[in-house]
């Protein structure tokens, strides 16, 4: 018996058809969505397709087992056959809290409430895009014109205008001195202020260790005042090691500062190392064994940045 790869089939479907059903299963759906810039990371990704999930397209519109038979060359009654089994397996998979892969497209889950949630690839179906790569980019800093002198009056007697000309050409010269001296000595003066704004920055929580899980109180734990008076920093326990995700390098603070809050949000401990101008900037959690990394990284790579990887463990 032939080996049928019904989920393979969607990804060759959607960027021809805004729907495709899985007879018992649900429905993707596709629609055109524009490029997109993000800001915070500083990159530009080319116009894809928006792919959804949605339960309730259960019907069957015979497009996933035409795809089967021209595919694999089979009838249409063993197409359907496969596709039955196919939604006989993702909904054991999903019931026991594992996730149903489609090649390209994204994965199901079910969520606490027992819905069927779509979480999509990176990968872009959209024909269109073919080849278009992904655009990174950082701000410039746009340049303030110098203003321009008045243009004295030409009806203006002589005797009034002699003394106007000695004024302007005065303020064009201290406006010079001023210029060259900033254009000189102007990498002491951003040092100078950079050092101030990342002394005054708030970040006595970056690059701390995640606590440790709160224990239960036990007949030999000491009163509250004593607890207090020997608090000590948190620390991972000798079981535990620390993994750090990087999610990008950046130079401008005000980047990082965004980047750090959404970091927060998402329920992380962000982590940073400065490196003369740029600042690498990441997660960081403890783990015990191998398997206990995959699932803050899925994470990371959905939430935050697809192209995050494991930097440290």
């Amino acid at each position: 018996m032939k080996q049928i790869d019904v989920a393979a089939c969607i990804a060759g479907l959607l960027p021809d058809h805004p729907s495709i059903m899985i007879p018992g299963l649900g429905g993707f759906t596709a629609a055109y969505a524009p490029a997109k810039v993000d800001q915070v990371l500083g990159h530009m990704q080319a116009p894809g397709l928006e792919v959804r999930f949605d339960e309730n397209l259960a019907a069957d519109d015979g497009l996933l087992s035409s795809c089967l038979v021209e595919t694999y060359g089979i009838g249409y009654e063993e197409a359907s056959a496969a596709i039955r089994e196919f939604v006989r397996e993702a909904k054991s998979a999903l019931q026991q809290k594992n996730l149903v892969s489609f090649p390209k497209v994204g994965r199901l889950r079910l969520d606490f409430e027992g819905n069927i949630q779509f979480l999509p690839d990176a990968e872009n179906l959209n024909p269109d895009s073919f080849g278009l790569p992904e655009i990174r980019f950082r701000p410039l800093k746009r340049s303030e014109p110098e203003p321009l002198p008045p243009t004295p009056a030409s009806a203006a007697p002589a005797r009034l205008r002699a003394p106007v000309s000695s004024g302007l050409v005065l303020g064009l010269a201290i406006l010079a001195v001023t210029v060259t001296a900033y254009f000189l000595f102007r990498p002491q003066i951003n040092a100078l202020f950079s050092f101030r704004a990342e002394e005054e920055a708030p970040m006595e929580r970056v690059n701390v260790a995640p606590p440790e899980p709160l224990r239960e109180p036990s007949a030999e734990t000491p009163d509250e005042e004593g607890a207090a008076d020997t608090l000590e920093a948190p620390t991972l326990s000798p079981k535990q090691k620390q993994c750090i995700v990087v999610i990008g390098l950046f130079r401008e603070k005000s980047n990082i500062d965004r980047l750090v809050q959404r970091i927060y949000a998402e329920g992380f401990e962000p982590y940073l190392e400065k490196n003369g101008a740029i600042t690498r900037v990441g997660v960081q959690f403890p783990y015990t064994t191998e398997e206990d990394i995959a699932g803050p990284l899925r994470k990371v790579q959905s939430n935050l940045e697809p192209k995050a990887f494991v930097w440290k463990k």
